[in-house]
């Protein structure tokens, strides 16, 4: 229990240095994108989780993934987001 409450503060420590370490448009694309990746590595190689690897199913993951890094992409250069995100000066 006392490992878990130490594991998630450390993960809030480390997600707001990342969200500190440039602007919002910079850091938020690359959490968005290596979250998902890293819950299911972690999931295949902790817990044993079995992937699918019927053709349908690794179509659609790779879909998703392409999805995914696109979005990321589109708001890394939004220049709606870098300019919500930049302070005032």
């Amino acid at each position: 229990m006392w490992v878990l409450v130490g594991v998630g503060a450390l993960g809030v420590l480390l997600a707001q240095n990342a969200f500190d370490c440039g602007p919002l448009s910079a850091s938020l694309p690359a959490i968005s994108v290596f979250e998902p990746m890293t819950g299911i590595a972690l999931g295949i190689i902790v817990f044993h989780s079995h992937v699918r690897t019927d053709p349908l199913s690794l179509g659609l993951a790779a879909f998703s993934l392409a999805v995914m890094l696109i979005g990321a992409h589109a708001v890394s250069k939004s220049s709606v987001v870098r300019a919500a995100t930049t302070p005032a000066t």
